[in-house]
Parts: structure tokens; C-alpha cells; sequence
């Protein structure tokens, strides 16, 4: 049983433009209904007229191609050169406390303070993660998806969160309870030590969700799906970070590149893309969700963080499965809502530097 202080979830910030999008939209269509004429006759031929093709950047012309391979893996890209991770030294703890406050000053202002105490003084975060660095990636989830992390690290859920030593494949993993433990931990690759903290804290919330001791590759999917959601809504306040060119960040980016090539048309998606590879001229893979081993245990239990996350990418009007696993149900859930608009995606997409100008112009 999964046991936390309760942190007030607010839904997390999106642009004012995105959201008087929305907002417009039904009043658009009321008033074509309100002035169309009582009786329209359309020719029979008309329907068989293709719509024609958007004149900007449009999600329906994915799968977008890298204009900069440097910034990927070179798994996926093998002419972007060999990875290394940010250089030492890690910044102090006054430094990260400034740069926290910059982070959510960007993305919530009005949570600044907010972050501040947590990071510097909450007995819980202090006690659950005593590292800085690693502190400040867990309270720069506020604002996010992600935030039902930092309710976890507050808790009991996990005895600590530290650096160890890991192969190189691995960014992080949960590990058993150590010797006199009742709760296990989450270890983070210690050549990770010196990134950016903003690029740990997806990091943190994907290990967050994995409470149970088995997790299975559907697990994994669905913890995946989420985590580069919340990178995703990081860019958009701060995009600078995808082009740092550290090892992590070229990881980060290269998990969102598919996640954002993913989805029929112009919808984002999980299991289906509008081209044979997500990662154009690269290593073909079909879709984000291809990149995940099927086998394994069909379900495995669901937690308060996943719950919560859930709602937080609910579409207006959308109920996530009750008592959410780690299941089908919870997968074609999330692969329906995204949390995020067809307009942050493409800005997403910019901030990876693909290339989304019109496809007759590339």
C-alpha cells in the first residue's frame, strides 16, 4: 500500500493562445450553423474533392525528419557521433535554487515559492532525496503531468533516491530494499550525476510509477508514453534543453522523436504512425509503442501516481479506467488522451529541430 502526503494537484499550465483555441472553436462552428442558409444543395461530385492539404506545419505530414542527427542516438542515427554526458562540476545548491525558480517562474509563476520550500526545506523531499541536483529535478515536475511524483518522493513509497553505478543501457531502475529497508529505491546511472536537472526529472516520475516488484513490459510502455509527455511539456518553457547535446538529453530526445512521429493523421498516438518509420532515414521503427517487448504479465497494479496522472491528461469529459493498472485499458487510454494540443506538439516537434515545413517545400 502506497503511502503519501498530499500535495494539491493544479491542472498544469498550458499557453493562453492553446486555450483560447479551444475555447473559440465551438463558438466558430455555432455561428456557421446560425448563418448558413435553411437548405444547402451539394453537388455529388463534391464529395469525391480531396480537402486540400494544409499550407503550414501540419501533424498530418508526419513522420518529421531531423534536421540536426547530432541531437539523437546514435542507435537510431549512427552518423550523430559518439554520446557523453554533461561534464562536472554539478552546480550547488544556491545555484539550483536559482535555476528551479527559473524553471517554474517560466511555466507557474504563482508556484515559485512553493517550489522553493520544497526544495530547500520539506523534511519529506530532504529525506527521500538528499542530493540537490536531484531534489531540484523532483520539484521542477510541479506544473506537469508529472507532478504526482513529488507527492511519492514526499512519502514512504521509497526508501531513497541516489546515484549508483549502472550499466550503460540504463538510466535508472528501482532497486529492492537494502538491509534493514522496508521500501525499495530508485538508483539513477551516476553518469548522469552532472545533467541537467530538468532532464532527471522525467527520469524521476517514470521510476515513481513502478511501486509493484515486477514490472512488466507493458508497464514499461505505459511509464514511457507518460514521461515523454512531461519532457515534452518541459520544452515548451524551456527548450533550450534538447540541444544541450549531452548523452541524456540526446536520450531524452530521441524517445520523444518517436512519440511525436506516433498517431494516425493528425492525432497523437501510441501503435500506429503515418509512415513505416518514426525515425526517418534512421533505424525503422513502426511506431513509439514498437520499440516495447510484448510478453510478460498481462496486468500489473496500478498506483496513486499513475491515477492521478491520468486525470491530469484526461480530454475535457474523459474517465480513466477505474482503479487504473498497468493494463490494455490504461494503454488505449492514454493512446485517446494526450494532454497535449495538436499546436504543443508541433511546437514540440520545433523544439527537436524536425523538420515540419509543408512537405511539397522540403
Amino acid at each position: 500500500m502506497d503511502t503519501e502526503v498530499f500535495v494539491a494537484l493544479r491542472v498544469p499550465h498550458r499557453p493562453v493562445a492553446s486555450r483560447l483555441r479551444r475555447a473559440a472553436l465551438p463558438l466558430v462552428i455555432a455561428g456557421a450553423l446560425l448563418t448558413a442558409p435553411a437548405a444547402v444543395t451539394v453537388p455529388a461530385a463534391a464529395a469525391a474533392v480531396p480537402a486540400p492539404r494544409p499550407s503550414g506545419p501540419s501533424l498530418e505530414q508526419r513522420p518529421f525528419p531531423p534536421t540536426d542527427v547530432r541531437l539523437f542516438t546514435p542507435e537510431v542515427y549512427p552518423a550523430s557521433g559518439p554520446m557523453v554526458p554533461a561534464a562536472g562540476p554539478a552546480p550547488g545548491q544556491l545555484e539550483l535554487s536559482l535555476r528551479l525558480s527559473s524553471t517554474l517562474g517560466r511555466r507557474c509563476p504563482a508556484r515559485v515559492g512553493e517550489g522553493s520550500l520544497l526544495f530547500s526545506v520539506d523534511p519529506g523531499l530532504r529525506r527521500t532525496v538528499p542530493d540537490p541536483n536531484l531534489r531540484a529535478a523532483a520539484v521542477a515536475l510541479l506544473c506537469t503531468f508529472g507532478e504526482p511524483a513529488v507527492a511519492v518522493l514526499r512519502g514512504t513509497a521509497f526508501t531513497g533516491v541516489r546515484y549508483a553505478a549502472l550499466p550503460p543501457a540504463s538510466i535508472a531502475q528501482v532497486a529492492p530494499p537494502g538491509p534493514g529497508e522496508t521500501a525499495p529505491n530508485i538508483v539513477v546511472n551516476s553518469r548522469y550525476r552532472n545533467e541537467d536537472f530538468r532532464l532527471l526529472a522525467p527520469v524521476l516520475f517514470h521510476e515513481t510509477l513502478h511501486q509493484d516488484t515486477n514490472p512488466s513490459n507493458k508497464e514499461e510502455l505505459i511509464a514511457g508514453a507518460l514521461d515523454s509527455l512531461v519532457y515534452a511539456q518541459q520544452l515548451l518553457t524551456a527548450p533550450e534543453q534538447a540541444i544541450s547535446g549531452t548523452e541524456l538529453a540526446r536520450r531524452q530526445n530521441t524517445k520523444l522523436m518517436a512519440r511525436v512521429n506516433s498517431g494516425p493523421g493528425a492525432r497523437l498516438g501510441l501503435f500506429t504512425a503515418n509512415g513505416p518509420n518514426v525515425y526517418p532515414g534512421g533505424t525503422p521503427l513502426s511506431s513509439f509503442a514498437a520499440a516495447f517487448p510484448s510478453g510478460g504479465p498481462a496486468t500489473t497494479p496500478g498506483n496513486t501516481a499513475l491515477r492521478r496522472t491520468l486525470r491530469l491528461i484526461a480530454a475535457p469529459g474523459a474517465t480513466p479506467p477505474p482503479g487504473a493498472n498497468f493494463d490494455d485499458a490504461t494503454l488505449q487510454f492514454i493512446d485517446a488522451n494526450q494532454g497535449l494540443s495538436p499546436a504543443e506538439v508541433l511546437h514540440t516537434a520545433q523544439n527537436l529541430r524536425l523538420d515540419t515545413a509543408p512537405l511539397r517545400t522540403r
